[in-house]
């Protein structure tokens, strides 16, 4: 068992494209397909409207139509999903704010703390026992794990909208995503590496890329649809929730289920915290991490096991959540199942030693 075990990953190129649901009658605005932003056409909309409301010029219809291949007398129906070329879409930069902040963390090379700015160009360093969670404007919300250097190439707001658009590129560790888009839709939202990745609003996953050089995606809720990014041409593979994606660097892209959520008993000590571990022959090994909040974006330490039975220092404060997921032979890592834990009081250690999961709630 090893505290902090998040290997030092390299990514290049990976694009995870985020958009929302034709079916939804809030997903107008439904993310980005390569250079382009897609809009689903809704009752009373045209190719002119269109054009106005993204690129504020309403003569920019005829490069819309043109690149779309819509004939001049052709109506455009309700639904039909068309492509805007971002080149054509007006922006101004945007911000992110620092939500949670543990250990050291640095942006652009200076130390940073809660009112640190995130912007475009902000390249993001987080240290051995380190993390830290910012949200954008559109509340989607990224964590970045120990050990780990992002780096945001774009950071851009629509004119005239609420939309986002950014790119993020993991130059080492791991990226999480939670997308939360509460605002009217998805502009773009893409995290480079070697491969692309397109999900629906209320999409989570992981990415990082392995000690082999693989590119690993785990689809937490949501779906999505995975291609390799160096082809203009590559099929895409549906990938639906608990599912992941391992792609090689040659572009093979291998799909498993996730493993199932583990479930496991606690065991509080004077000094320590006793996780028993299931005997699952799917669970190759157990990721187990300490957490400030319950959604598990707050890390507060992280510990790796491959026995049924892990014994953990106690953090320095007095509750927390306790997540714990499953490591497959594949290297896919599941959903947490999460306890809330609350470490008594030294006057109150000998009436709870030896007790299974004292205050401790299980939660999924």
């Amino acid at each position: 068992m090893k505290l902090f075990t998040t290997k030092h990953f390299l990514a290049a190129g990976l694009t995870v494209a985020f958009a929302l649901s034709p079916l939804s009658t809030q997903a107008q605005p439904a993310g980005a397909r390569g250079d382009n932003f897609i809009y689903i056409m809704q009752p009373g909309d045209s190719i002119s409207s269109v054009a106005e409301r993204f690129t504020s010029k309403p003569s920019n219809w005829r490069k819309i139509k043109s690149f779309n291949k819509i004939s001049q007398d052709k109506l455009v129906p309700v639904g039909k999903e068309i492509l805007v070329p971002f080149s054509l879409i007006d922006t101004f930069p945007d911000t992110a704010k620092i939500t949670s902040l543990v250990g050291d963390v640095t942006v652009n090379n200076q130390v940073a703390d809660k009112n640190t700015v995130i912007a475009e160009s902000s390249r993001i360093q987080t240290g051995h026992n380190s993390t830290v969670t910012f949200k954008l404007s559109n509340d989607n919300v990224i964590a970045i794990a120990p050990d780990s250097i992002v780096y945001i190439q774009r950071l851009r707001q629509f004119a005239g909208t609420a939309l986002i658009d950014a790119i993020f590129k993991t130059e080492q560790g791991e990226f999480s995503a939670k997308v939360e888009s509460n605002n009217g839709g998805i502009g773009r939202f893409e995290i480079r590496t070697p491969v692309s990745i397109t999900g629906v609003r209320g999409t989570s996953l992981r990415s990082r890329v392995d000690a082999d050089g693989n590119t690993v995606i785990e689809l937490l809720s949501g779906k999505a649809a995975v291609a390799n990014a160096n082809s203009k041409n590559a099929k895409e593979n549906a990938l639906p929730a608990n599912q992941g994606a391992i792609i090689s660097s040659s572009g093979k892209i291998i799909q498993a289920m996730l493993p199932e959520p583990p479930q496991y008993t606690t065991q509080l000590e004077p000094n320590a915290l006793i996780v028993n571990l299931p005997n699952n022959p799917d669970a190759q090994a157990h990721i187990i991490r300490y957490t400030a909040d319950e959604r598990g974006l707050i890390e507060l330490a992280r510990y790796h096991s491959t026995e049924s039975k892990a014994t953990l220092p106690l953090p320095s404060v007095s509750s927390f959540y306790l997540q714990v997921r499953a490591v497959n032979q594949d290297g896919l890592s599941g959903i947490d199942t999460a306890q809330y834990i609350v470490v008594p009081t030294s006057s109150e250690a000998d009436s709870v030693a030896g007790a299974k999961t004292p205050q401790a709630v299980s939660k999924k």
